[in-house]
């Protein structure tokens, strides 16, 4: 668990610009089928991912305010 907590946190930290839009693109059916019919500020919170990754960044999410918190529970 711990190894796929760190890959999960080297994945996030390393994201380019490039490669989250690809991602953005590809899971936007998946992400419009969520949202179906909820209300527009259910979708609001996707808003602001997808700010960060137009960002002029080249690794938006490179700050350890983005990956940081991720952590492991249990036994």
């Amino acid at each position: 668990m711990a190894l796929a907590l760190n890959q999960s946190q080297i994945w996030l930290r390393n994201l380019t610009r490039e490669d989250g839009q690809e991602l953005l693109e590809k899971i936007q059916p998946q992400i419009e089928e969520i949202f179906k019919g909820k209300p527009r500020s259910k979708k609001a919170f996707l808003t602001g991912a997808s700010k960060r990754i137009n960002s002029t960044s080249p690794h938006p999410f490179a700050s350890p305010f983005y990956w940081a918190a991720f952590t492991a529970a249990g036994i």
